[in-house]
């Protein structure tokens, strides 16, 4: 048995829209968490971290705000690895982006702005459904109609750069190709197997330096772009060095957030 219902995640910047929302949640019988619970003299990353391993779902207000708030971005990442469902509740017009993307892309959205008293009700009820269904798919999907909830949709180029995985596809395509065309104007496999070098070799070889090398590519096609050949050459290096800084951005972004959550732990585990 769980002691709370709802874990809120906030700024405090929002406390004012929050703590009408927590008025409102209460009111319908809700238990809620939010920091304003924390006494002098706790240690507050142990507070939160218990509440959150306490609490059935967790909802996030979302504002510009939140978005500049390492501590929610902590929250949530916790959270997640939690696997406790995340409910966000957007209080002003604004698409999540770093941190908070990461997290948030696969969910759906529901809008409180303004954040009137009416409206905060209206999620309120709701989200008694969905507890009182323990959030199973059914609960969810009602939720989300009954709210007009919607997921976020970035431009394709913004969701493919979240996407690890996708820049890595796209890195090893242009890495190819560009591979291709180097030994095209060069004959370097021709000239290592000459050299008694194996094939498979050669050809690792080859897109290990094509790929590391993309600056270096860009800087001697765009030198020779009246040479033919040059204008693609330059294209599909300045492409790959795009997609390799995409790909180190969200390895980072992904290793950042999970030292968060091991760091989170490892201060609750010395505070308990």
């Amino acid at each position: 048995m769980k002691d709370f219902d709802v874990f809120i995640s906030y700024s405090r910047r929002d406390a004012t829209s929050v703590a009408l929302l927590k008025a409102v949640l209460v009111r319908v019988g809700l238990r809620v968490w939010m920091d304003d619970a924390i006494h002098a003299g706790d240690e507050w990353r142990s507070a939160i971290t218990g509440a959150l391993g306490r609490s059935r779902l967790v909802v996030l207000m979302h504002s510009r705000n939140a978005e500049q708030s390492a501590e929610v971005a902590k929250e949530i990442a916790v959270a997640s690895s939690m696997k406790l469902p995340i409910v966000p509740v957007r209080l002003e017009e604004v698409v999540p982006s770093g941190a908070l993307l990461y997290e948030m892309a696969r969910l759906s959205w529901v809008d409180c702005f303004p954040a009137s008293e009416a409206r905060m009700e209206t999620i309120a009820l709701a989200l008694v459904d969905l507890l009182e269904a323990d959030a199973d798919p059914a609960a969810s999907r009602r939720f989300a109609d009954a709210l007009g909830a919607h997921r976020f949709h970035a431009g394709l180029l913004r969701r493919l750069a979240g996407s690890s995985f996708a820049v890595g596809i796209g890195v090893l395509l242009t890495s190819a190709l560009l591979m291709v065309l180097y030994d095209h104007a060069t004959g370097f496999l021709v000239q290592q197997t000459d050299a008694g070098m194996a094939t498979l070799p050669s050809m690792a070889l080859l897109f290990a330096a094509v790929t590391l090398g993309s600056p270096l590519l860009l800087f001697g096609a765009l030198a020779r772009l009246g040479q033919s050949g040059a204008p693609l050459l330059a294209l599909l290096a300045a492409l790959n060095l795009l997609l390799i800084l995409l790909l180190a951005r969200s390895l980072l972004q992904r290793a950042w957030l999970r030292w968060s959550i091991w760091r989170v732990g490892r201060r609750a585990q010395s505070a308990s």
